[in-house]
This record gives C-alpha cells, sequence and structure tokens, in this order.
C-alpha cells in the first residue's frame, strides 16, 4: 500500500512501483512490435490490463481507472468503425486510460496532435504511408505520466 510524506504526497510501495514498471516496458514492447509488424500481439494488451489489475487491487482508485478505461477504449472502437485504425489501438487505448484514469484522455490528446504533426510531415515530403498508431499512444502515455507525477496529480 501507498504511505505519504508529510506534505502530503503519496509514494507509491515497491509493489506498485514494480507494476509501474512493468507497465512501462509492455508499453514499450507493444510500440516496437507495431513499428516492426504492424500488429500488437493480444498477450501483450492482456498482459497490461492484468498488471494493472494486481496493481488496483491495493488501491482506492480503481472507479476512476475503470472509467478512464471505458472512455478511452470506446472513442477507439468507435474510430474502428470509421477508420483504418486496429484493435490493438483500441485496446492500448484502454490500457492508458486504465492507468492514467481520466488524464488518459490528455494522452490520446496528445498522440494525436503528435501524429497529425507527423502526417503533415510526411504528407510535404511526399512519403506517404500506413503507420503504426501505438508509438503514438505511448509517447502521450509518458508525457503525461511524467507531468501527473512531476505535480503530483
Amino acid at each position: 500500500r501507498s504511505t505519504f510524506k508529510n506534505d502530503g504526497k503519496e509514494i507509491p510501495s515497491v509493489g506498485e512501483k514494480c507494476m509501474i514498471y512493468i507497465t512501462h516496458i509492455l508499453l514499450i514492447m507493444a510500440a516496437i512490435w507495431d513499428i516492426k509488424k504492424m500488429e500488437v500481439p493480444l498477450t501483450i494488451s492482456v498482459m497490461l490490463y492484468l498488471v494493472h489489475t494486481c496493481e488496483l487491487l491495493s488501491s482506492n482508485y480503481w472507479k476512476i481507472d475503470f472509467i478512464g478505461m471505458i472512455l478511452c477504449f470506446s472513442i477507439f472502437a468507435f474510430a474502428m468503425i470509421w477508420s483504418n485504425i486496429g484493435g490493438a489501438d483500441a485496446l492500448i487505448a484502454g490500457v492508458i486510460g486504465y492507468n492514467l484514469g481520466l488524464y488518459g484522455l490528455y494522452a490520446i490528446i496528445l498522440a494525436l496532435c503528435i501524429c497529425i504533426s507527423y502526417l503533415l510531415y510526411m504528407h510535404v515530403k511526399h512519403k506517404e504511408h500506413d503507420y503504426p498508431f501505438v508509438p503514438f499512444l505511448t509517447v502521450g502515455y509518458f508525457i503525461v505520466y511524467f507531468i501527473s507525477e512531476k505535480a503530483g496529480l
């Protein structure tokens, strides 16, 4: 369980830190796999959900994390109907919402902004091609995660 310092800032337990590191490693693996093969194995997505579920068993934040997961996953699930977004993108977006709660929406917005910038650059250079989206989601996740950690949110 987490403990608190004198200033009220929460300090994660050793178990929570391990779960966070495992989550980060799995997200990086998913991004690399997506870059190389344009797909992410279902096992990585399932492992990400299981890791965070284990972390939440000792937490009081499961409701907001669950809401974040539903919102982030739903955005991509609906986008899959009208665009070329893959199922792994929706699953990873759900994991991001599961890990960051409602801040996951910021990570997704940031990922979309980075992706649009990349697409505009590739369009100007006349090098348009299919691209993996999980790396953008991963970058958005890490930026929001580290900002929220630094700010103590």
